[in-house]
């Protein structure tokens, strides 16, 4: 009895250390803007009330391909709000992440320059949650939140091209009648 006993206060003890954060996987909005055609942008955001690590997925929708450009940002003023980002990427490209210090914060803050990328847009964060807090540990509040910028790539439409060809045909014609 003594044995299942230690057994079972092993097990909870060796769980507690390997606690996740709860984390999400959300479908987000790409809006195209007023007086900008062609231009989508979305925010995200989440928010940690559980220490531990997590992995947050966010794909933007419609489903659409084009040059993509994203900040991410997170500012806490105690352990109880921090966040240790440990990756963040669009489509597995990595976003440029920075840890900052400055009067009693700190700040992270991550840049993803601009790639041509192909749907879905999907953003992958990961972290961990009030990291000087023992896993599982509840009554953080440790959020963060950024935004998505897509350009869509303009391609000619078949008949465009079509037109093109017809053009250079004639061109070439004339030339060679000219000839």
């Amino acid at each position: 009895m003594k044995i299942k006993r230690a057994l079972l206060g092993l097990l909870i003890g060796a769980s507690s250390v390997c606690a996740f954060a709860e984390s999400i996987n959300s479908v987000l909005p790409l809006t195209e803007g007023v007086g900008a055609p062609n231009v989508y942008s979305g925010g995200y955001h989440n928010t940690h009330i559980e220490a531990g690590t997590f992995t947050d997925t966010f794909t933007f929708v419609p489903s659409i391909s084009g040059k993509t450009s994203a900040g991410l940002v997170q500012i806490s003023s105690d352990a109880d709000d921090s966040i240790n980002f440990t990756s963040a990427s669009i489509n597995g490209h990595p976003f440029i992440l920075a840890k900052t210090f400055a009067l009693g914060t700190t700040s992270w803050s991550g840049i993803f320059s601009a790639l041509e990328l192909t749907a879905p847009i999907q953003m992958i964060i990961q972290g961990i949650v009030a990291p000087t807090h023992a896993p599982g540990t509840s009554g953080v509040s440790a959020s963060y939140g950024g935004a998505v910028t897509l350009h869509l790539t303009q391609v000619p439409e078949p008949a465009s091209l079509a037109l093109f060809g017809l053009g250079l045909l004639g061109v070439a014609g004339a030339r060679r009648r000219k000839q």
